[in-house]
């Protein structure tokens, strides 16, 4: 996917959308190709989220799934990205907790948070996510509740 990042337009490069309006990046779909037919794993991206990331303010959309980040964290410099309305991080193998300011991001819609690592408490602060259409956050080690109106995935 990233053999298409080699002119200077990153709206040309594959997995990027940009705004026909102001031109930022308002997409990116960097989703790997987690398994196959044989259960092998084949990913795009391996290692750390880098923070630059950060600079994309106008981001709406966001899938990372099927990576490997390697039982690292998911970035607590997530929550910077506002606009975001739509967050895939889904067979990423993450660890540790959620990110309990998860909940600044306002605007989210969709989060898939399912098939890593994650464990401890889900913090009741996605509560307070009164745009969220869909939460998935099976198949991790999280305990406890959070009351919302919408369409969840717990198996």
């Amino acid at each position: 996917m990233l053999s298409s990042w080699t002119t200077e337009d990153s709206c040309q490069w594959k997995g990027v959308g940009c705004s026909n309006v102001t031109g930022h990046v308002i997409m990116l779909d960097l989703h790997g190709n987690y398994g196959n037919y044989n259960d092998d794993y084949n990913y795009n991206i391996r290692g750390d989220i880098h923070k630059s990331l950060m600079e994309l303010q106008q981001l709406q959309y966001l899938n990372l799934s099927g990576n490997n980040f390697e039982e690292s964290y998911i970035p607590s410099f997530i929550v910077s990205l506002r606009n975001l309305t739509y967050l895939d991080l889904s067979y990423c193998n993450f660890g540790g907790k959620i990110p309990i300011p998860l909940e600044s991001l306002s605007h989210l819609k969709y989060l898939n948070l399912s098939n890593n690592g994650l464990d401890g408490l889900i913090p009741h602060q996605l509560g307070d996510l009164s745009n969220l259409q869909f939460l998935d956050r099976s198949d991790n080690g999280l305990e406890g509740r959070i009351h919302l109106n919408l369409e969840i995935s717990q198996t």
